[in-house]
């Protein structure tokens, strides 16, 4: 939950101290979100896991950056829930036994873009907020 206190500090400043706040916040998100999922350790190799951190860390700023852009936890936890549901039926229990560099990298970078896309457009103000 001091995650979350960091973004609200960060993005409500005006102009490029907002836009740097929020990339900072989605950074560190996205850090601390793929970290977790080293705890994989305890039942994949060290390969595997390294890669799903990877991949996991990028996903942690696109949620972020929804997150920031909605203002809403709704829309970052469903987006979550789908992305684990769909890995599970399409792979089963092993989500990421054939996760391969290339994939892992190209994941990475899809959703790297899409938290730009997010980014750049600041929070949505509500009309209670104009």
């Amino acid at each position: 939950m001091c995650n979350l206190c960091l973004f609200n500090r960060s993005y409500l400043n005006e102009g490029k101290a907002a836009y740097a706040g929020r990339i900072k916040a989605c950074l560190y998100s996205g850090l601390i979100f793929g970290g977790f999922h080293f705890i994989n350790l305890f039942h994949q190799s060290f390969y595997i896991t390294t890669l799903q951190v990877i991949q996991v860390t990028c996903l942690g700023l696109v949620l972020c950056a929804l997150y920031l852009r909605s203002g809403s936890l709704i829309l970052p936890i469903m987006l979550h829930a789908a992305i684990d549901f769909i890995s599970f039926i399409s792979s089963g229990p092993e989500v990421d036994a054939h996760l391969t560099l290339r994939g892992c990298l190209t994941g990475a970078v899809v959703y790297i873009v899409i938290a730009f896309l997010l980014l750049i457009g600041g929070r949505r103000r509500t009309a209670a907020e104009a």
